[in-house]
């Protein structure tokens, strides 16, 4: 009877030392693998973090540099508007300003001809008797030395030096009028095209820089889900570590260190 109880209960202790070494094999097992795969995750994630960041601050330097083009078009563009704005205002009073004159000097024209072509016509007419002549109808000045008788056709050459010098500034004021009009309008073209591409280049480089912004956004949502994820996996690994200690305690202390 001893004898069976002895055996009993060495029978009863191996059966616990064999539970007991089964439970600790299968939960050190279970807790190294989940300290190592959460090591492996928080490795993972450290990376992915890190290359996160890297293009944050790449984009970050990209969406700069797009602000600093943006506002260099814009300046460019105002500068630009600014002087097609001088320029035409310059080029529209020089347009005016040669127009009065043509106007002025095609109307000093039309009196000076209608003058000496009525002046003339009254000295050819058929029997005109001029006032204060004689009986001949001649007059003192018809009845002067010779020396004296060019002078009216001098003064009808002098009409012609007077009215050619005339068309001459008119020719002048014309020619200023076309030469003006032609170049604003030139300008106006040129600016035109500029100001439309500076536009699409603003609206583009806004674009690309609205677009990196976006993603910069996404990048920072990114961090933020990995930050605790990785806060997740630190607990993960902290609780194997604490487990393997325990069962290190209770099953093969001085075996193995399970914190490593």
């Amino acid at each position: 009877s001893i004898i069976k109880d002895l055996l009993a209960r060495l029978r009863e202790d191996a059966e616990a030392e064999a539970n007991q070494k089964s439970f600790c094999d299968t939960q050190m097992k279970l807790s190294i693998g989940n300290r190592d795969k959460a090591s492996m995750n928080i490795e993972e994630q450290e990376g992915d973090k890190s290359q996160f960041q890297s293009l944050k601050v790449q984009l970050e330097g990209e969406i700069a540099q797009l602000n600093e083009d943006i506002a260099r078009l814009n300046k460019h563009l105002l500068e630009a508007t600014e002087l097609r704005n001088e320029e035409s205002r310059d080029n529209k009073q020089q347009i005016a300003t040669a127009q009065e004159g043509k106007s002025a000097v095609a109307l000093a024209l039309q009196i000076l001809k209608k003058f000496y072509d009525d002046a003339a016509g009254e000295y050819l007419q058929t029997g005109y008797v001029p006032p204060d002549s004689d009986r001949e109808g001649k007059t003192v000045d018809d009845r002067a030395p010779e020396v004296f008788e060019d002078k009216y056709r001098g003064n009808q050459q002098s009409s012609k030096g007077i009215i050619g010098l005339l068309e001459v500034i008119l020719t002048d004021f014309t020619r200023t009028e076309n030469t003006v009009t032609q170049e604003e309008q030139t300008a106006v073209e040129e600016f035109s095209e500029f100001e439309q591409d500076t536009r699409r280049d603003i609206e583009a480089k806004e674009g690309e820089r609205d677009s990196k912004k976006s993603t910069v956004s996404s990048i920072e949502a990114a961090l933020l889900n990995l930050e605790n994820a990785l806060q997740g996996q630190r607990e993960h690994k902290e609780l194997a570590i604490k487990t393997l200690q325990e069962l290190a305690s209770d099953c093969v202390e001085g075996e193995e260190t399970y914190a490593e």
